[in-house]
Parts: C-alpha cells; structure tokens; sequence
C-alpha cells in the first residue's frame, strides 16, 4: 500500500527511530521462516512422544 507523501517526509526525518521498514531481505526471510517451521515441527513431534516415555 502507498505512503501518502507527507508521512514519507516524516518517518525519513525519524530514521530508525520509527516508520515502516524500508523494506526485508528475500533471502533472510526465507532461511528465518524455514528455521521457525523446523522448529515448529520438532516441538510437535516432541509432543506426540514425550507421553509415551511418561510412567503412571
């Protein structure tokens, strides 16, 4: 979605300190979000697991 033009003269004046991100890297997001699934999926498998090694 477009910025209106005042507010892009207002988050370049604050620089870091706020606006919208100048943009992402392709590639960063791509290695972070198969990082997070991989996770993601060892947590589920330990989930199905961990009850078996459980003693009454």
């Amino acid at each position: 979605m477009p910025q209106p033009a005042d507010q892009v003269g207002h988050h370049l004046r604050r620089g870091r300190a706020g606006g919208r991100p100048p943009g992402f890297a392709v590639k960063t997001y791509k290695e972070r979000n198969t990082v997070g699934r991989c996770i993601a999926r060892l947590k589920q498998r330990r989930n199905a697991v961990v009850p078996v090694w459980r003693h009454p």
